[in-house]
């Protein structure tokens, strides 16, 4: 047998784990909806990505171990969602990167005027965009080949440097902004008045800041009143408290592991196998 085949057997193999890992995370990313912040809309968004790649990358495998040129229509369909899909993932990535650095760099003014609405919107952007570039990647391949394979032979060579150039401006804007992440946390992560906390006057410590026992409880919703009362719910939850030194609202640890183990399986090597495939062909 082939080792060509080989490999997509292996791939057509390990497929529905992949699928079985991504439904159980999700049940339980659903099971804690509750205690969800901002940056947990990204996670899911990632994980969803994750499982509907495990789905086209079962249905290429299949389609490349079957071959011959009459099953264009799977083939074409197989490699329109792996390019969408691997395309809308990495900029969800570089998106959730760039969201740790803000909160990092304004962790008062930005994280309260970023609502789960906009980052919703913000994703449901990317998950256009990143259609029309899949759109583009079956506009974009020449004469069919005999086999059905992602190769850039069979695309224009415009359209491969574009890919090309859209995945390293993505990726080198995040390995950015990890690095800024983590010389902050390595500057104040340990101190106990780092620039994680929130100002002292929105402390769920002090009583003018909280309102309870106040008379503004039995008032009504007026304009000063939402003014103090709005950080006091955002306080309640606040997670720049001392106790946790200001890193728990991050949840840097998750987000770094995520976007390193995408990259290095997903789109490191798609990016450097496309490359040299380029430059043999050219």
């Amino acid at each position: 047998m082939e080792a060509i085949s080989i490999s997509w057997l292996v791939t057509s193999a390990s497929a529905p784990l992949v699928v079985v890992l991504a439904l159980w995370t999700l049940y339980v990313f659903h099971t804690y909806r509750r205690r969800w912040r901002t940056v947990d809309l990204f996670l899911l968004a990632i994980i969803s990505q994750e499982l509907v790649l495990a789905v086209f990358t079962f249905g290429f495998a299949l389609v490349s171990l079957i071959g011959g040129p009459g099953h264009p229509v799977p083939c074409t369909l197989s490699q329109f969602g792996l390019v969408a899909v691997r395309t809308f993932q990495v900029a969800t990535l570089a998106s959730m990167v760039v969201d740790r650095a803000l909160t990092v760099r304004w962790p008062y003014r930005y994280r309260f005027s970023v609502r789960r609405n906009q980052i919703r919107y913000h994703v449901s952007v990317l998950a256009l965009v990143s259609t029309l570039v899949g759109v583009a990647a079956v506009f974009a391949r020449l004469e069919p080949d005999s086999r059905c394979r992602l190769h850039p032979a069979q695309w224009d060579i415009r359209y491969v440097l574009f890919v090309l150039s859209l995945y390293a401006f993505l990726m080198l804007v995040s390995l950015i902004c990890m690095v800024q992440v983590e010389i902050h946390r390595v500057r104040h992560g340990t101190k106990a008045s780092g620039s994680f906390q929130l100002p002292e006057c929105v402390s769920p410590d002090l009583p003018s800041a909280t309102g309870m026992n106040s008379p503004l409880d039995t008032q009504s919703s007026t304009g000063s009143t939402r003014a103090l009362h709005r950080p006091s719910r955002q306080a309640s939850r606040r997670p720049y408290a001392k106790d946790n030194k200001g890193t728990s609202d991050l949840r840097w640890p998750s987000v770094a592991l995520t976007c390193l183990l995408c990259f290095l399986l997903n789109h490191i090597p798609y990016l450097v196998s496309t490359r040299t495939l380029l430059n043999i062909c050219l």
